[in-house]
């Protein structure tokens, strides 16, 4: 049996900025989520509680919404380095930018992540 370690979201955000692909990023993220899933909820602050490098507008507003999401949910504090300017958009972006993604994504986008400018469909968090 392999034991997964989590990675922190500033190890996380490093591993991001190595690839020009979205669709690579977006795998990186939901293995986030799972290892996040995988830890004790005394352990959850600790691996968002480290400021990302900035690398990318878009992904550094993403990693933001992303500690305040799972912030809101372990319950624990939320990041203070997720309130700073660079980390929230003056648009709106969808990372999934499919016509019937887009429609879900205005409709059910978490606060958490709307308020950063990112349009996510909450089943992100609900894989199987």
């Amino acid at each position: 049996m392999t034991v997964r370690t989590a990675l922190t979201l500033d190890e996380l955000g490093v591993a991001m900025s190595r690839s020009d692909e979205d669709r690579l990023r977006m795998r990186m993220v939901l293995d986030f989520i799972d290892g996040y899933s995988d830890v004790g909820v005394a352990e959850r602050a600790a691996l968002i509680e480290i400021e990302p490098k900035l690398f990318d507008a878009r992904w550094d507003a993403f990693l933001a919404a992303l500690a305040d999401h799972v912030a809101y949910e372990a319950p624990c504090s939320q990041p203070p380095w997720a309130e700073a300017p660079a980390r929230f958009l003056t648009w709106f972006w969808f990372p999934v930018n499919l016509a019937s993604v887009v429609a879900e994504a205005i409709a059910t986008c978490p606060a958490t992540f709307m308020r950063h400018g990112v349009m996510i469909t909450p089943d992100l968090f609900s894989r199987a």
